[in-house]
C-alpha cells in the first residue's frame, strides 16, 4: 500500500511538472487517466500555458488573435470591422475612446454591450471565433482616432479612398488628416536578434528580437523557434502567433517594438547548431551563455567569442560571456565536471548596530547582512541572542527554527539582502562578535551607548577609535611620564605617583590641562635653584602667572565634570537624544491663526450643544451620516497573508549620542568574541569626582 501511495505521488508530481513546462508538448488526450483529475490544480493561474497566440498590454496579457482592423471613415462618421479568435474568455479593446464611443456594437451579428475598462471600450468575448462590429458618428472628421496598443494591421478607407500606409504613433493614436495625408515613408524593415543560453536544468533560450518597421502595417513570418525547444513563454506587445511549425507570425505596423520567445530543450545538451535557412532572420546573431557552475562545468567552443560591452545584447545580457552565431555555426557545450561537491564558501559581510539599554541589561541589534549564499540554505542566531525580526529584500519573513533548534530565516535565492532586528542580553564584558552561526568576510559593528556610559576598551576587534585606551598616543604617554618623573623629582615619590594617577585620570578628557603642567614644573624647578637675582624674581612672576592659567583651566574642567557626572545628558547641551534624520525634515505645515483656531471650537460648542438638545434616534442617525465609509475589502492574492503571525520585532531605537566603530580586517568566525569594557554612570560618576579631587 505504502509503495503504491509513493509510486502515485512521484507520478502525480511528474506529471504536474511535465504540463506546466511542456503544455504543447503534451496533450489533454495524452495525460494519463489518473492524472487527469489534477489538470485543473496544476494548471490554475497559468494563464499563457497552451495559448498558441498572445498579445500584451500595459495592463495584463491576452490569449486572443485579431485580424486586420478594418475602418471605413468619413466625414459624418464611419464604421469599424474585426475578426477575433479567443483562446479563453477575455476583454478586447475597441476602437475608440471618450470622444469618439463605438456605436452600434454588434457582436456576432448581435447587440453587444460596451463597457468602459482602463479608459478604454473593451467588450467581452468567449472561446471561439466571433466578427466585431460597430460604427462612429461625429459632425466632421477628427484629426486622430484612438486605437488599442495592441492593434497590429490596420485597413483604412477614408472618404471611400484606401489609404495605403495609415499612421499609427507610439500612442496608438491613428491619424486621419494631416500625418494620414503625409504619411509616406518607405517600407522597411530593420531587425536584430539576439539569444540568451541559460545551462540550468532544463537548458532554455531566450530570444529577443528588435523590430524597427516603417511604412505600412504588414504581416511578417519570424522563424525564431530552434530545433528541439519546446516553447515557453511568449511577450510581444503586437499580436503574435505560434505557428505548428515554430515560425511566428507578427502583425506589425511602424515603430520600434521588442517580442521575446523563452523555450525550453527537451533533453540534454551537447551542442546547438543555428539552423540554415533559406531566409535567415539576419546575417549572425549574438548569443550570451549563463553558465550554473554548481550544476555543472562546461567549456563554449566551436564558435568565436565577442566582448559582450560592444555589443548590441540588452543591458542585463552584457554580465554574461557573448558569442557571434551565424547560419550552420554550431556551439559546442564541453562537460568538464557535473555538479559541484564542494561549493564555494558563502560570501557575506555584515554591518552590525547595537544601542546599549540606558540600564545596560542589554543590547538592541540590527544586522544587515548582504553577499553570496553557496551552501547553506539558512540564516541562524546564535544564543543568548533572540532573534525578532527579519526582511528579506525588503519584505518580513517568518523567524522559524532550524533542526538545532537556533531561531533564523530561510534563503532560496542564492543571494542575501538580509535586514534582522534582534534582542542580545548583557553579562559582563564578553559577547559574540558576529551572533550568527555563520562566518563572514567582512564585519563592521557600530556601538551606540546613552548617556552616562562610556566604552573603556575593546578587545577581539581589530579597529576601535574613540575608547579611552585609543586616545593614547606615544606623545601623550612621554608628556604624563615627564610629569609624573618631574614632580617626583622635586618632591618625592608620593607625589610623583599623585602626578602619574592624576594626569592619567584627567588627560584624555576633555578640556584638561596639559602642557601647562611642564610649564609649572618647569617654573617650580628654577625658582629652587637659581640663585638671587633679577631672573629669579622674573620666574617667580612667571610661575603665578602659570598657576593662574592652571586655575583659569582646572575650574571650568572641575565644575563641567561634576555636572557631567552628576547630569550625563548635559555632555551635549547642544542636541538631544533625537535621530539624525529628524534633525533635516521638510518644514511643518504652518500653524493656524490663534482666532481661526478659537472660531473652530466655538462652531464645535456650539454643535455640540445642538446635538445633545436632539433626541437619541436622530444622534445616532447623526452619528451613522458622519463616520467615514468603510472602504470595501480588496483581495490581492500576490500580498502576504493579513492573518499571518510575523514577528515584529523588538522596535529599533532612533537615538544616537556616543557612538564607536568597530570594524574587522578579515574575516570573522562565528565562535570569535568581543570583549566591551564599559564604564557605567556611577563608574563616571565617581572618576569625575576622583579628576576633580
Amino acid at each position: 500500500m505504502l509503495k503504491k501511495l509513493f509510486c502515485g505521488t512521484i507520478g502525480v508530481i511528474f506529471g504536474a511538472l511535465c504540463l506546466v513546462n511542456s503544455v504543447r508538448a503534451l496533450e489533454l488526450q495524452d495525460i494519463p487517466e489518473p492524472l487527469k483529475p489534477w489538470v485543473g490544480w496544476v494548471m490554475h493561474g497559468e494563464k499563457e500555458a497552451g495559448c498558441p497566440f498572445l498579445y500584451s498590454d500595459a495592463a495584463s496579457r491576452h490569449c486572443a488573435w485579431g485580424s486586420a482592423l478594418e475602418l471605413r471613415l468619413a466625414g459624418e462618421g464611419g464604421s469599424f470591422s474585426q475578426h477575433w479568435q479567443v483562446q479563453r474568455p477575455d476583454w478586447v479593446a475597441l476602437p475608440g475612446g471618450a470622444r469618439q464611443w463605438p456605436q452600434a456594437v454588434q457582436l456576432d451579428g448581435k447587440p453587444a454591450a460596451v463597457a468602459e475598462r482602463t479608459g478604454r471600450p473593451m467588450v467581452k468575448l468567449d472561446v471561439g471565433v466571433h466578427i466585431l462590429t460597430g460604427s462612429f458618428a461625429w459632425s466632421r472628421l477628427p484629426e486622430v482616432l484612438q486605437l488599442a496598443n495592441e492593434t497590429g494591421i490596420v485597413a483604412l478607407t477614408l472618404n471611400s479612398q484606401p489609404v495605403t500606409a495609415p499612421y499609427v504613433d507610439e500612442q496608438g493614436r491613428l491619424w486621419l488628416q494631416r500625418r494620414a495625408v503625409s504619411a509616406t515613408a518607405e517600407d522597411h524593415l530593420d531587425l536584430r536578434v539576439h539569444r540568451l543560453l541559460d545551462d540550468d536544468i532544463p537548458l532554455t533560450l531566450a530570444t529577443r528580437v528588435q523590430l524597427s518597421v516603417s511604412g505600412k502595417s504588414r504581416e511578417l513570418v519570424l522563424p525564431l523557434l530552434q530545433p528541439g525547444f519546446i516553447p515557453v513563454s511568449l511577450q510581444s506587445p503586437l499580436p503574435a502567433r505560434l505557428e505548428p511549425d515554430g515560425r511566428l507570425r507578427v502583425q506589425a505596423r511602424a515603430g520600434t517594438w521588442e517580442i521575446t520567445l523563452t523555450a525550453r530543450h527537451d533533453g540534454p545538451v551537447q551542442a546547438l547548431q543555428l539552423a540554415p535557412l533559406k531566409e535567415p532572420l539576419a546575417t549572425e546573431e549574438v548569443w550570451a551563455f549563463h553558465a550554473h557552475n554548481p550544476l555543472r562545468l562546461v567549456n563554449v567552443e566551436g564558435v568565436p567569442a565577442l566582448d559582450p560591452q560592444q555589443t548590441t545584447l540588452p543591458d542585463e545580457w552584457k554580465q554574461f560571456p557573448a558569442y557571434r552565431m551565424r547560419p550552420g555555426d554550431t556551439l559546442k557545450l564541453t562537460e568538464k565536471k557535473r555538479g559541484d561537491p564542494e561549493p564555494a564558501p558563502d560570501q557575506l559581510s555584515l554591518q552590525r548596530t547595537l544601542w546599549l539599554d540606558f540600564d545596560g541589561g542589554g543590547y538592541t541589534v540590527r544586522d544587515q547582512i548582504n553577499g553570496t549564499v553557496n551552501r547553506g540554505w539558512r540564516l541562524d542566531m546564535a544564543a543568548p541572542a533572540q532573534l525578532g525580526r527579519v526582511a528579506v529584500d525588503g519584505q518580513d519573513q517568518m523567524v522559524t527554527q532550524g533542526k538545532n533548534g537556533a531561531a533564523g530565516v530561510e534563503l532560496r535565492q542564492g543571494r542575501a539582502n538580509v535586514v534582522a532586528e534582534s534582542r542580545l542580553p548583557r553579562s559582563g564584558t564578553s559577547m559574540a562578535a558576529v551572533g550568527w552561526q555563520q562566518d563572514f568576510q567582512g564585519v563592521s559593528s557600530e556601538l551606540r551607548l546613552p548617556p552616562g556610559w562610556k566604552l573603556f576598551a575593546a578587545t577581539g576587534v581589530d579597529q576601535a577609535p574613540g575608547t579611552w585606551l585609543r586616545a593614547w598616543n606615544l606623545l601623550d604617554i612621554f608628556l604624563v611620564l615627564v610629569v609624573a618623573i618631574a614632580t617626583a623629582k622635586l618632591w618625592d615619590r608620593r607625589w610623583g605617583a599623585l602626578a602619574l594617577l592624576t594626569m592619567a585620570l584627567v588627560y584624555p578628557e576633555v578640556g584638561a590641562p596639559q602642557w601647562v603642567w611642564l610649564n609649572l614644573l618647569a617654573a617650580a624647578a628654577l625658582v629652587r635653584y637659581l640663585p638671587t637675582s633679577s631672573f629669579l624674581r622674573a620666574v617667580k612672576v612667571y610661575r603665578m602667572l602659570v598657576f593662574v592659567g592652571l586655575l583659569l583651566i582646572v575650574l571650568p574642567f572641575a565644575v563641567h565634570q561634576v555636572r557631567v557626572g552628576i547630569f550625563p545628558a548635559l555632555e551635549k547641551p547642544w542636541g538631544g537624544i533625537v535621530p539624525a534624520e529628524m534633525l533635516v525634515q521638510a518644514p511643518a505645515a504652518p500653524v493656524a491663526e490663534p482666532r481661526v483656531m478659537a472660531n473652530k471650537a466655538e462652531d464645535a460648542i456650539r454643535l455640540e450643544a445642538q446635538v445633545a438638545g436632539l433626541s437619541a434616534s436622530v444622534r445616532a442617525d447623526l452619528s451613522k451620516l458622519s463616520a467615514p465609509p468603510s472602504p470595501r475589502k480588496m483581495i490581492n492574492l500576490g500580498e502576504h497573508d493579513p492573518n499571518a503571525r510575523i514577528q515584529t520585532g523588538p522596535g529599533l531605537p532612533e537615538w544616537s549620542w556616543n557612538s564607536y566603530r568597530l570594524s574587522w580586517s578579515g574575516p570573522v568566525r562565528h565562535d570569535q568574541t568581543l570583549q566591551l569594557w564599559l564604564l557605567s554612570p556611577a563608574m563616571n560618576l565617581l572618576l569625575a569626582f576622583v579628576r576633580v579631587i
